[in-house]
């Protein structure tokens, strides 16, 4: 693990609201992170919760390796699989997935490509499933720019990020059932969450009750 992952890795909770999403994944759940990066989040969910498997993708093979390594000693207990995508062609695992999570990822992805990554998303995912996605509010625009100041640091490149009630109507747009949301600012950085889930053929409710962040 690289001094950088040690680093964010201990400073991320203190500047992202995890609570709200982990809330939202029942026990036995098989989960997939969109973007995991070096294995945070996964590993959160394997020490609070007791997922049934865990699955990541990411697009840098040095984070996919470090996302591994970080992970090693929770695959003793529960299937763990992190592996390397292109940025727009999903593995095939996340239509095995229970709950799906998409944290700090979409204001990484071209303005031009969002709408469709999502629309694929909810494409890839299994009737019924959940889809839990959490960023940064551009509607707080003062706010923003903080974020985007630390993107411009730590990734050389300034976020993308989009205004909550747009995030909203693409989801919508997309085909999810928004459950709940919710905001939150952490330090100067404005974050939401939208709580979804995929409907069934029927139309009929998953197995997954998520409360109200309203």
């Amino acid at each position: 693990m690289s001094l950088l992952d040690s680093i964010k890795r201990k400073a991320r909770p203190l500047i992202c609201p995890f609570d709200p999403i982990l809330d939202a994944i029942p026990g036995r759940s098989a989960v997939f992170d969109i973007g995991c990066g070096s294995g945070f989040l996964l590993g959160l969910i394997a020490e609070r919760k007791t997922p049934k498997s865990l699955a990541g993708a990411e697009i840098d093979q040095k984070l996919v390796e470090a996302a591994r390594d970080y992970l090693r000693d929770k695959s003793e207990k529960i299937p763990v699989s992190v592996n390397l995508f292109d940025g727009i062609t999903l593995p095939a695992e996340i239509s095995n997935a229970d709950i799906v999570t998409l944290v700090d990822v979409l204001h990484h992805v071209p303005p031009d490509q969002q709408v469709a990554f999502l629309q694929t998303t909810f494409q890839r995912m299994r009737p019924g499933a959940v889809f839990i996605l959490k960023d940064i509010d551009a509607g707080r625009r003062v706010l923003c720019l903080a974020n985007k100041f630390h993107d411009l640091v730590v990734t050389g490149s300034p976020g993308n990020e989009l205004p909550k009630n747009r995030t909203k109507e693409i989801l919508e747009c997309a085909g999810f059932q928004i459950l709940s949301a919710g905001e939150e600012r952490k330090l100067w950085y404005p974050h939401y969450w939208f709580i979804c889930r995929k409907p069934t053929a029927q139309g009929g409710s998953s197995k997954f009750q998520t409360p109200s962040t309203d």
